[in-house]
């Protein structure tokens, strides 16, 4: 049984969420503030309350999914210093920098979309599409591959 810890229970700890859900059997999240409400359906636990014996017992991974860039490298490498294995979550579709996709459209599961593209329709699986309009390029035989 894989079991995750987040530490963050905003949006970037909801987008890190569903990611995750593919790869782990148990998913807590943890707040450093016991008036932030957390994630339903998920446990939360708080840091104040929580021993760091405890954290590197239960749980196998942890990944920080708070919005500040410095802080979320300060409290992952504090953690790692003392021995909390950091997880490496990645989502089955890439969207590349600049890319703009319009609204209520569907990106197929290991799809890459290229960088500065602009999808103005559903994207299938297993795809590379880039360009402007977004049009495929390639047919991904190996999904485990960025470039397919």
């Amino acid at each position: 049984m894989r079991r995750l810890l987040i530490i963050g229970t905003g949006g970037h700890g909801k987008v890190v969420l569903d990611c995750a859900k593919q790869y782990y059997d148990s998913i807590t999240f943890m707040a450093n503030d016991a008036f932030l409400s957390g994630i339903p359906g998920y446990p939360i636990i708080y840091e104040q309350e929580t021993a760091l014996e405890d954290i590197l017992k239960k749980y196998d991974e942890l990944v920080v999914a708070i919005g500040d860039n410095t802080a979320r490298l300060r409290i992952s490498l504090e953690y790692a210093a003392k021995g909390m294995k950091l997880a490496t979550i990645i989502h089955s579709q890439a969207v590349c920098i600049g890319c703009s996709i319009a609204h209520n459209l569907t990106i197929g599961e290991n799809s890459v979309l290229g960088a500065g593209s602009a999808v103005i329709k559903d994207v299938p699986n297993n795809v590379l599409a880039a360009g402007v309009p977004a049009t495929i390029r390639k047919y991904r035989s190996d999904p485990e591959s960025i470039t397919g």
